[in-house]
């Protein structure tokens, strides 16, 4: 793995630039990074790495136009261990791909979905200039470990393009509520519910991935009816844990649930899919993309049935 060096930041003390420091991550410190995500992250890290290698599959389907099936098998080697496999008809990564994306640590060929952002690069988009130097405006907010600040910091970056509008709820996407989740950062998600609240005057939504883990979190951290937005579909489609670990946190009642993906990344067909979704105690809501007004029209209207 190529671990690059990263751009010289100043380091500021009281409004004054007292050093230059190199910011950097050595191999040892990058595998603690990648163990703490993947122990944390994923209540099932096998089921989601599953997942997770057949949603890379059908998203190189889709954008190489290819209507055939992935193929999935799942069998033994020499050593009698089993071994998983999923081969897809996509045109692939080339050379270059290969060395500057699956080479290094934190990149991803999936940079225009809200679901499909790399770890820094999420972070990256929510704050402007430099990850490094942005944090270090608020006075060495980052290195400090100020969350509350750099949680302020990413929350006004984002929010300059809504001047003007009513916001009654402000989201957190799941890439970084997922993050947060993984480096069990959590005072950073009570700090966001907290500042929309004061200086926004909205409430605070979290998109995530892992229902479950963040349903806990957040009311362990004393937020009442938090709203969630979350995968939710009869496949498990990006719902780590599983469907029957997503209806049990439906079963208790004390949180405002938007389902998305309930399609199940093109699985389930849009009648069987809402039904599934309908039957279920506890959604508020459902979160559903269109490519067309009819489309639109048709969905609405298997929902209302």
């Amino acid at each position: 793995m190529i671990l690059e060096k990263q751009k010289e930041a100043l380091v500021h003390q009281d409004g004054e630039a007292t050093e230059s420091i190199g910011m950097s991550l050595d191999l040892e410190s990058a595998q603690v990074l990648m163990q703490m995500l993947s122990k944390n992250l994923y209540s099932d890290a096998i089921g989601s790495t599953i997942r997770e290698c057949a949603s890379n599959a059908l998203d190189s389907h889709r954008r190489a136009g290819v209507d055939k099936p992935i193929i999935v098998s799942l069998g033994r080697n020499k050593e009698d261990n089993y071994e998983f496999s999923v081969e897809d008809f996509g045109i692939g990564l080339d050379a270059d791909d290969v060395k500057n994306i699956i080479s290094k640590y934190g990149k991803s060929t999936k940079r225009n979905s809200s679901t499909e952002l790399g770890m820094m690069g999420a972070l990256k988009s929510y704050m402007p200039g430099n990850i490094f130097t942005t944090a270090l405006k608020g006075g060495m907010a980052f290195l400090s470990k100020d969350y509350q600040k750099m949680m302020e910091l990413m929350i006004d970056a984002e929010m300059k393009m809504f001047d003007g509008f009513d916001t009654p709820v402000i989201f957190l996407q799941n890439v970084v509520t997922d993050l947060l989740l993984g480096l069990r950062a959590y005072p950073m998600l009570y700090a966001f519910n907290a500042y929309v609240k004061k200086k926004y005057n909205a409430e605070a939504g979290f998109i995530t991935m892992n229902l479950p883990l963040l349903h806990k979190v957040l009311l362990d951290g004393g937020i009442e009816n938090p709203i969630i937005c979350t995968s939710f579909n009869k496949e498990g489609f990006r719902m780590s844990g599983g469907t029957k670990a997503y209806e049990a946190v439906l079963d208790q009642n004390n949180a405002r649930i938007i389902a998305m993906q309930i399609f199940g990344g093109g699985f389930i067909a849009p009648k069987e899919a809402i039904e599934y979704v309908n039957g279920l105690p506890g959604i508020s809501s459902i979160l559903f993309g269109a490519s067309s007004a009819t489309n639109i029209k048709q969905t609405v209207g298997l929902i209302h049935q």
